[in-house]
């Protein structure tokens, strides 16, 4: 018995070193190789190795490095950040029909609604529906 529970933390130790589990949830995964050895050993063998405690510090401090590339390359990130979008999704609860009931079917939003949400939450709509068009390229409706 004292050999299993000596194996059982070596394979509970070398998982959190590999970042298979989370140190906090060892507890868990004591409980259930307690239950099934064999399972949950075949388990964690066959999680994928994760970010160690020790490198995601390093991670998260290059997160925040400003990128090699031009800004220009990445349209995405000129978006409006989603605090300023509060206005246009209020407005969009105003103008569609209150929720239904729970089990009942959800309305549609009326087109205008949803229109109207496209051009707020996104520049390139309302970029590409200013520009002349030659040959079919967009369809409102």
């Amino acid at each position: 018995m004292r050999e299993d529970t000596a194996y059982r933390e070596g394979v509970l130790d070398s998982a959190v070193r590999a970042a298979k589990i989370p140190p906090e949830r060892v507890p868990i995964y004591r409980e259930m190789y307690d239950r099934d050895p064999t399972g949950t050993v075949q388990l964690i063998q066959s999680l994928s190795p994760g970010v160690p405690p020790e490198a995601a510090a390093a991670l998260d401090e290059f997160a925040g490095q400003q990128s090699p590339y031009p800004r220009e390359l990445f349209p995405e990130l000129a978006r409006r950040p989603r605090a300023a979008l509060g206005p246009a999704i209020a407005r969009a609860a105003e103008e569609s029909p209150s929720l239904p009931s729970p089990g009942a079917e959800a309305p549609l939003p009326a087109t205008s609604v949803v229109a109207g949400l496209s051009e707020q939450l996104f520049p390139e709509v309302r970029e590409r529906k200013a520009r002349p068009r030659s040959r079919v390229t967009w369809a409102d409706r």
